[in-house]
């Protein structure tokens, strides 16, 4: 891992679609806050995600296709701890065909997927 954080041009990404809302936050520690703050870039077939962060945003694109599944803001915690809410999910269905439940986990697997990382 980098200690450079990832930014949008670092892979291709498609242009962002229509995003719907999603009921998620979560707040992580110092540590995994920095490790996800660093974003991921692909380096082999199993890296699924490509994620940075833009400002008050972190973005979660599919690695192989470059396309936009999650957007979520983030608010640093006076204490080091991160803050992810307001998230959006895409909810075309023919680029992401969970629903609101499934996206709320699919989230937080790659969130998790990117702090172990």
């Amino acid at each position: 891992m980098s200690d450079r954080p990832a930014r949008a041009t670092d892979w291709d990404i498609q242009a962002a679609p229509a995003l719907a809302a999603l009921e998620f936050e979560q707040t992580l520690e110092p540590e995994p806050a920095r490790r996800l703050l660093l974003g991921m870039v692909p380096r082999e077939m199993e890296d699924k995600w490509f994620v940075f962060r833009e400002g008050d945003e972190l973005f979660f694109h599919r690695s192989w296709t470059g396309i936009l599944l999650f957007r979520v803001a983030l608010e640093l915690l006076d204490d080091g701890r991160l803050r992810l809410h307001a998230a959006r999910y895409n909810a075309n269905p023919e680029d992401y065909s969970g629903n609101a439940v499934s996206a709320r986990a699919d989230l937080d697997n790659a969130i998790r997927l990117v702090i172990s990382h």
